[in-house]
C-alpha cells in the first residue's frame, strides 16, 4: 500500500471510529463519496488492508452483510461494533469426496437464496439437498474472507445451473434476495420453496394484489417480478408445500408439489 492509499485508509479508520455504536456501519460508496475518491478505488484499499492484517490487529471491518439500503459492502470500527461469527467459521470438508454425485464436473449445482435470518434453516435444506447428490451454492459457506460479497455471489449465482429460492417471511422482506431472484429469471431454472408452516406468510401471497401483501409482511419494496412469479408458482403447483428434488428430472420445466416441507424441516 503506497502512501497515498495509507493516508486514505486513515482517514477511513477515523472516520470510522468517530461514529456512533448505535449506527457504527457506513457504505463503501458513501465513504468514497466523503474523501472523493473512486468507489471500486476505495474498497480495494480496503479489503487489502483486511487481507495483510492479523485479525486481532484490525481497527475496522465489513458487514458480511450489505447495507439494506443499496446492498452495498458496509465498513465499522471494531471498538464501535460487537464480535460476530464469521462466515468462514463453519466446519467443512477441506478435501470433498470426489466420488460423492455433487462433485461430479456435469453434475448441477443451486444457488441458494436465502435470507441470512433463516440461516440454521438454509443449511439443513443445503445438507438434505447435498444427500440427494445436488451440490448447493451457499453465502456463509462459499464467501471467503476478502471477497467482495456482492461480486462473490453474483459471480456463484452466475455460475450455478439453476436457482433455489426459499421464501419466508423473512426472505420476502428482503430486497438483496428479490435483486437475486429477478436477476436469476432470464436465464436459470428456477425453483421455489414456501414455509408453509407460516400461516401469515401463506395468506399474504394468496392476496389479490401487492399492496394487500406489503402492510402485513411490514414490507417497504416489493418487485411486481418476484411477487407474481411466487404467486404463479402458487397457482400452478395447487399447494403451499414444495420441494425441487425428484430424482432424475432436476431441471424439469414445469413447477411440481414434490415433497412436504413438514417433513423435512420441523418446527
Amino acid at each position: 500500500m503506497n502512501p497515498v492509499e495509507e493516508n486514505i485508509l486513515k482517514k477511513v479508520v477515523n472516520d470510522l471510529a468517530s461514529l456512533n455504536p448505535d449506527k457504527p456501519w457506513k457504505s463503501v460508496g458513501v465513504l468514497a463519496k466523503k474523501f472523493n475518491v473512486q468507489e471500486s478505488y476505495l474498497r480495494q484499499i480496503l479489503l487489502e488492508y483486511c487481507s495483510n492484517v492479523d485479525k486481532q490487529n484490525l481497527k475496522i471491518r465489513y458487514s458480511h452483510y450489505p447495507s439494506k439500503r443499496n446492498l452495498d459492502m458496509i465498513w465499522a470500527h471494531v471498538n464501535n461494533i460487537p464480535d460476530i461469527e464469521k462466515l468462514y467459521d463453519y466446519t467443512r470438508l477441506d478435501e470433498p469426496d470426489k466420488n460423492f454425485p455433487a462433485y461430479l464436473e456435469n453434475y448441477p449445482r443451486l444457488f441458494l437464496s436465502h435470507s441470512h435470518k433463516n440461516r440454521d434453516r438454509a443449511l439443513y435444506m443445503r445438507d438434505y439437498l447435498y444427500c440427494q447428490g445436488i451440490n448447493i451454492w451457499m453465502s456463509e459457506l462459499d464467501i471467503v474472507p476478502g471477497d467482495d460479497i456482492f461480486m462473490a455471489v453474483n459471480q456463484g449465482r452466475k455460475n450455478c445451473t439453476g436457482f433455489l429460492a426459499d421464501v419466508t417471511e423473512e426472505s420476502i422482506q428482503s430486497v438483496w434476495v428479490q435483486k437475486e431472484f429477478i436477476a436469476s429469471l432470464p436465464d436459470k431454472q428456477m425453483y421455489i420453496v414456501i414455509d408453509g408452516n407460516n400461516g401469515r406468510l401463506i395468506e399474504a401471497l394468496n392476496s389479490d394484489s401487492p399492496n394487500d401483501i406489503m402492510p402485513s409482511l411490514q414490507i417497504t419494496t416489493m418487485f411486481p417480478e418476484y411477487i407474481d412469479y411466487l404467486k404463479n408458482h402458487i397457482y400452478k403447483t395447487g399447494l403451499v408445500f414444495s420441494f425441487p428434488y425428484v430424482k432424475g428430472a432436476l431441471f424439469n420445466t414445469e413447477m411440481k408439489p414434490l415433497i412436504a416441507l413438514k417433513e423435512y424441516f420441523p418446527g
